[in-house]
Order: C-alpha cells, then sequence, then structure tokens
C-alpha cells in the first residue's frame, strides 16, 4: 500500500499499532485495509477491463469503457489511466466510485463514460488500484507500447487483439471479453466489435 495516504492521521490510542483498540500487539487483525490507512485491501485482481469502445462510423459517441468482477467490490479503489500510444504518455485519468452491482451470480460489471478515448494506431487503458500503486492490467489495441510516464510507466502494453474502426465499425458496438472465469485473464477478447452492453456482463460471459 502506499503509506502516504495515511500519514496525517490522528487517530490511535498511544499504543504504538496505530490501530485505536488499546492492544500493542499488533494491528493485523484488521479485516479491512492493507495497513496503509485507506481501504483498499489485497491486490486488486477481483476487477478487470471487460470492455470498451473507441470508434464509430462518423464521429465518435458513447465511449465507454467497463468494469466487471466480483459483487460488492469498492471501485473507490481504482483508477482508469489513458494512454497515448504514439508517445507512451498519460492523457487522461477517471477515478470510479461505489460497488459493483450483483448482476444475480455474485458479480456484475459497471461502465465509466470516457468522452475522447484515443483512436489507436495504438493507443492504450490502464486499470490502476490502491492509488494507482498497483497497476492490474495495462491493454492497448491497435499496436503495443512503453508507456512514458504516470503511474504505468515503464510497462509495456499488452495489445488486446481486436480493434475498432471508423470505416466499419458501428456506433453502439464495442470490443469485449468472453468466455468463463474468475480473474480477467480468464477470459478472451473477441477481435470484432459486438453489440455492446455497457455496465452488464458480456453475452458468452460467465462470471464464476
Amino acid at each position: 500500500g502506499d503509506p502516504s495516504s495515511s500519514s496525517s492521521s490522528t487517530t490511535g490510542d498511544g499504543d504504538g499499532d496505530g490501530d485505536g483498540d488499546g492492544d500493542p500487539s499488533s494491528s493485523s487483525s484488521s479485516t479491512t485495509g492493507d495497513g496503509d490507512g485507506d481501504p483498499c485491501s489485497g491486490n486488486g485482481d477481483q476487477v478487470w477491463i471487460n470492455e470498451f469502445h473507441y470508434d464509430n462510423i462518423s464521429s465518435d459517441i458513447g465511449e465507454f469503457i467497463e468494469l466487471a468482477g466480483s459483487a460488492g467490490a469498492d471501485l473507490s479503489c481504482y483508477t482508469l489511466l489513458l494512454y497515448n500510444g504514439s508517445t507512451g504518455a498519460l492523457y487522461d485519468t477517471y477515478p470510479i466510485a461505489g460497488p459493483i452491482p450483483d448482476e444475480g451470480t455474485g458479480a456484475g460489471a459497471v461502465s465509466v463514460a470516457t468522452p475522447g478515448l484515443q483512436n489507436g494506431a495504438p493507443d492504450g487503458i490502464a486499470l490502476g488500484y490502491d492509488n494507482s500503486s498497483i497497476i492490474l492490467e495495462f491493454l492497448s489495441y491497435e499496436g503495443a507500447f512503453v508507456a512514458m510516464d504516470g503511474p504505468a510507466a515503464g510497462l509495456m502494453s499488452a495489445d488486446m487483439g481486436g480493434a475498432e474502426s471508423n470505416s466499419t465499425t458501428s456506433a453502439g458496438f464495442s470490443l469485449q471479453r468472453i468466455g468463463t472465469g474468475a480473474v480477467g485473464g480468464d477470459f478472451v477478447w473477441q477481435a470484432d466489435p459486438q453489440p455492446a452492453s455497457p455496465g452488464l456482463i458480456n453475452s458468452g460471459q460467465t462470471i464464476q
């Protein structure tokens, strides 16, 4: 975790462990947080990038990125980081809020509107966790590149293998993960755009 986020805290009970319980033994029995004073526990891999739309015929419309994962996951711990593939520079960030809903199987999806999501050749999306101290995924489309700044600096993107086009992709379509699994890496990206389903688990996808 990032110790800077709790450095100004005045909470405590004088026992030296900073947990306010009066017991100097430790604070390791806490069920929330990762020890740095914020509520973001674990490594965050219960959430992943699941679907996105960035390009269509005529003027781009309805650009979005969808996150999917375990119901109840606190999305305030996650940040979407958008990267320009030509320069490797971070060009936008999107903090997220709220829990992932349960769509009936203990999992769900949330769509984040991302107007201006760049049109590739290549460009990329990183998913940061816990003040972006952990980069969970760094995906790109229409090629791969190295991030030059921001939280993903020095990382090579993973080209997801699909693409949209301003000559063939209709508005209302998107690139999506399908298959069966419990974490993002269990699913595969479809190479061709499919009818978009922002905020819903994808057709052909079973999250266990």
